[in-house]
């Protein structure tokens, strides 16, 4: 796969996480308004599409859904297939059409479940509201929702 076949989710979190600029992934709000912000809009329901992408991926790597302890916010990383299921054999995962691991759901998120449709249930409550309202970011200090400031958008739109 391409550079430029990879999907923006993976790439998003590829750059913050190789950059240092994140420990363990990106927030839901926020993948969907990379999208967004790159005119790539997810088709239909927004989380749906997204956690789809996810789930059906093909990728050498698994996304990691946990539990974010810094922000307490539910974010995705990425992590190695080969890492994820040699130490992850307790958390929850989802494969892909291959039957190739995909998503995996930390200890620390397992109260989501292990039904796709109700954890995307969860964060459509969660989150709808604020993306509906485009405030994408988590604000650590405020502990609030907020609209992407200049950097945040000059630095999704940079990542290609």
């Amino acid at each position: 796969m391409t550079k430029s076949e990879l999907p923006l989710w993976f790439k998003q979190i590829s750059y913050y996480k190789s950059n240092n600029i994140i420990e363990n992934g990106l927030t839901i709000p926020y993948l969907v308004g990379s999208y967004i912000l790159r005119n790539q809009p997810l088709n239909g329901e927004p989380i749906s599409s997204l956690l789809t992408s996810i789930l059906e991926s093909k990728l050498e790597k698994c996304a990691v859904l946990q539990k974010c302890p810094g922000i307490h916010q539910y974010v995705i990383g990425i992590d190695d297939r080969e890492f994820c299921e040699r130490f992850m054999k307790k958390d929850i995962r989802f494969v892909n059409s291959l039957g190739k691991s995909s998503l995996f759901i930390t200890l620390n998120a397992c109260n989501l479940g292990n039904d796709i449709d109700k954890i995307i249930k969860e964060f459509n409550n969660l989150y709808g509201g604020y993306i509906s309202e485009s405030r994408f970011s988590w604000n650590k200090r405020t502990k609030d929702w907020e609209e992407f400031t200049e950097s945040q958008k000059n630095l999704i739109r940079k990542i290609k």
